[in-house]
């Protein structure tokens, strides 16, 4: 999905792009019948959700986006195969 642009200049954050797509879903789920209603329904709620979960991280200062990210990959370094050797060796 190619994000939108406005008059060539400014580009939709995510949860802007999301919130346009459960627009969009509801809009088919107004002119569908049963079924297909409750399943546009449905995309349109998982749209409006994950369109939440961007705005929350859009908000969030940069370095606690930074900060994550390192201890996400130090976590990752701890439990690799590699790491896992190496302490079993120590331990022993």
């Amino acid at each position: 999905m190619q994000p939108a642009m406005d008059e060539g200049c400014d580009m939709q954050t995510q949860s802007e792009e999301f919130r346009a797509q459960a627009t969009e879903c509801q809009e088919l789920a107004d002119h569908s019948r049963e079924l297909m209603k409750e399943q546009y329904e449905q995309l349109a709620r998982q749209w409006l959700f994950l369109a939440d979960y961007a705005k929350a991280r859009e908000e969030l200062p940069q370095w606690v986006v930074t900060w994550k990210r390192i201890n996400y990959q130090e976590a990752d370094r701890r439990h690799s195969p590699f790491a896992q050797r190496q302490l079993r060796t120590i331990q022993v």
